[in-house]
């Protein structure tokens, strides 16, 4: 998948596909958010499905707030692809960093949508660069 940058709210977040992994930076704290999040996560919807992904990575470590309607948006993409069929369904995996105050408290309960299809991978920014995966 290839999305080119997409700068929106004045510049104060930035979506973005490099292969298989969405990055999302910034702060997502406009009334609606919706206006930019909404199409660009359909589009990556329909990407993973064209290319038969398993797997799509959203790297939000550099996400440092998200509010309550910029959580809905991502709610609606995982509850757009819980309705497709079992055998083209792909993961969405959440890699996040435990530092950033929201993270860490929100992110499981979108995984708490289908515990086998959302995964949580914790990227710890510390100097030895530890990564957790939560499942």
């Amino acid at each position: 998948m290839q999305i080119s940058t997409v700068r929106a709210a004045g510049g104060k977040v930035s979506l973005r596909v490099d292969g298989d992994t969405v990055f999302v930076a910034g702060e997502i704290d406009q009334l609606s958010p919706r206006d930019f999040m909404a199409g660009f996560l359909e589009i990556v919807h329909n990407m993973a499905l064209g290319e038969g992904l398993a797997e799509v990575k959203v790297d939000v470590t550099a996400l440092g707030f998200l509010n309550s309607s910029g959580i809905k948006e991502f709610l609606s993409w995982i509850l757009r692809r819980n309705r497709i069929p079992p055998e083209k369904k792909y993961k969405i995996n959440f890699l996040f960093d435990p530092a950033v105050a929201w993270q860490p408290i929100t992110l499981p309960r979108l995984r708490d949508l289908d515990p086998e299809g959302i995964l949580l991978t914790s990227i710890s920014q510390s100097r030895q660069g530890t990564v957790k995966t939560e499942r």
